[in-house]
């Protein structure tokens, strides 16, 4: 899944980057070459890992997470991410708007403490099995598509 990102300033050595409305700025050295944005891995790493620790803190403070709305054309980098993070993305908006909590959920899906807090730790690789599990107890099919 790609997401959008624009670039709001480059001062130095930082850069600042808007992604999903969060605006986070970076360390670039490294990253520039003649003003510009490499579009290198280690570069889009650090993005993701700043996104998913957002995602992180949105899920502490009980918050919808809305990275997948459409961007306009002035968001011109673009930020693959994980299949495994979208979909836990998906998961936890969908606990939000039922009221539930990560214990209920796997108490239907028989899975234990540990399980469930990995699936909702952003930053930890869970198994698109688990978390397809997980959103099939809260009657939504996962439906995957290459494009």
């Amino acid at each position: 899944m790609l997401i959008r990102y624009k670039v709001l300033a480059v001062s130095g050595s930082k850069i600042i980057i808007e992604i999903a409305h969060i605006e986070r700025t970076f360390d670039i050295d490294g990253f520039l070459e003649g003003g510009v944005i490499m579009q290198d891995e280690p570069f889009k790493h650090q993005l993701l890992n700043s996104l998913l620790d957002e995602c992180n803190t949105y899920r502490h403070n009980k918050r919808l997470i809305n990275i997948f709305e459409r961007a306009s054309d002035e968001y011109n980098g673009k930020l693959r991410i994980p299949c495994n993070a979208a979909l836990k993305v998906m998961l936890w908006n969908e606990l939000l708007k039922r009221q539930m909590t990560w214990s209920e959920l796997g108490k239907m899906v028989d899975l234990n403490v540990t399980q469930m807090s990995r699936i909702a730790n952003f930053r930890y690789a869970s198994k698109v099995e688990m978390i397809e599990k997980c959103l099939n107890a809260l009657d939504l099919d996962v439906k995957c598509s290459v494009g």
